[in-house]
Order: C-alpha cells, then structure tokens, then sequence
C-alpha cells in the first residue's frame, strides 16, 4: 500500500470521510466530535488527514480503537507488530520501539485491511 491508501485507511476505520487529495495530501472530515472549533463553535471544512506513519501520536490516537472494543485485539496487534519491525520475533518488548509506519502497518493488519 501506497503512505496515502494507508492514511487514508487508518482514517476511515477511526471515522475520518476521505475527500479528496490535494498537492499528494489527503484530506478529509474529522469524525463527529473531533472537528476543530472556531470561536467556540465546531467547523467540518476538510482539513489534512493525521499523519500516521510519521506521528505516534496520531498512531496512538488510532490504536485506542483496537483496544475499546468488546474483544480488545491487543494481541493480534502485537504479534503483527513484531513480525513487521523484528522479522518474525514473539518478544514484545521489541514493539515498543515501533516506529509509527510500523505501528500503522500493524493496525491495518489487525483490521485486515492491509492490501499487498
């Protein structure tokens, strides 16, 4: 997958509309209370989807939708994020220090929504 499918993606399972993509951005609407606000009021212009492959904190934002689920999938999450940073290792102590293009491959991953 392209860095813009992945984005995109990792935005639509968190509630982002893609829009459109402007000068290789994509852009889209923010999911129903995460618009940004203007004079105390919120606004849903399109605005730049997060940048997950190069934000751990965007990444940690999109993470929490695997873990507040019913049946959290932690340990799905986990397992892929070894074998994509560490070659095929079981030891979780190395996801830690995922980069966060790691860390967004494994979401799509787990989701299945990773396209070879």
């Amino acid at each position: 997958m392209t860095a813009e499918q992945q984005r995109i993606a990792i935005a639509e399972a968190c509630g982002w509309t893609y829009t459109k993509t402007v000068k290789e951005l994509p852009y889209g609407r923010a999911p129903e209370g995460k618009h940004p606000t203007m004079f105390g009021k919120e606004v849903s212009w399109d605005i730049p989807l997060p940048n997950y492959l190069n934000d751990l904190n965007a990444m940690r934002e999109a993470e929490h939708l695997l873990f507040s689920r019913k049946k959290p999938l932690w340990d799905s999450f986990a397992m892929h994020l070894c074998n994509i940073g560490y070659r095929g290792t079981t030891t979780i102590k190395y996801a830690i220090h995922a980069t966060a293009a790691q860390r967004a491959e494994a979401f799509l991953r787990t989701l299945n929504l990773w396209k070879d």
